[in-house]
């Protein structure tokens, strides 16, 4: 089984390779992403959001994952 240090060199490896400036920018934003360590917080209005969500769902006014594909096969096929 590799070891950390093992998994990091061959990243490392890895990334020196990589020519594609738009794949080194997104991983990039991706390890910038994943290092920041500050708290989300959540808006008044996502929070507002959130609740009216919570309500359709207790009311029963959702569609399942597959009525919202058919939904869409049928918006498609117009």
């Amino acid at each position: 089984m590799d070891t950390t240090a093992d998994i990091k060199k061959d990243l490392i490896s890895r990334i020196a390779k990589i020519t594609d400036e738009f794949r080194l920018k997104e991983m990039l934003r991706f390890l910038e992403f994943q290092s920041d360590i500050s708290v989300f917080e959540t808006s008044n209005e996502e929070k507002d959001a959130i609740a009216d969500a919570q309500s359709q769902i207790e009311k029963g006014a959702f569609l399942t994952h597959d009525e919202a594909e058919n939904q869409i096969e049928k918006w498609l096929k117009k």
